[in-house]
């Protein structure tokens, strides 16, 4: 390849590069970036996901799922609004890497969810719940919808 196509393409991608990250660092003044969340305490232990995805389904429903090295947690709000809703279905899997069939899934419908905000595109909200011995309390989330 001759040295001023190299030249070139270099240029090209170092263009392409910088500006795709130039509006990451440099957000619109007046705009307010949110990051996304989804944390609690896990039978009193700090947990926030790594993965997280929230899934506005067609019937309604918001569902939430995180994990976190080895701790998923699962919330899932039927005919989801702005609002607190009691006894909502959650679960908590612990996952066992060495055998996933000795993973341990609980599920519950019990606690509470409440959902400060929801849009086409963003839920936040807070929730509340144990599942068979397992506590998790203090739980946030601001998430993109899917």
């Amino acid at each position: 390849m001759p040295v001023k196509l190299k030249v070139i393409l270099l240029s090209i991608f170092f263009v392409s590069f910088l500006s795709c990250h130039e509006g990451k660092n440099n957000p619109v003044r007046g705009t307010q970036v949110v990051s996304q969340k989804f944390s609690a305490k896990v039978n009193g232990q700090y947990w926030s996901a790594t993965d997280k995805h929230a899934l506005l389904l067609k019937d309604g429903t918001v569902n939430i799922v995180g994990t976190m090295d080895l701790i998923s947690l699962e919330i899932k709000i039927s005919d989801a609004e702005v609002g607190k809703f009691a006894n909502v279905y959650s679960s908590i899997l612990f996952i066992n890497p060495k055998y996933l069939y000795d993973s341990e899934l609980y599920e519950t419908y019990s606690g509470y969810c409440n959902i400060t905000k929801l849009t086409d595109d963003r839920v936040e909200g807070d929730f509340n719940y144990s599942c068979r011995g397992n506590n998790v309390s203090d739980g946030k989330f601001v998430l993109d919808l899917e």
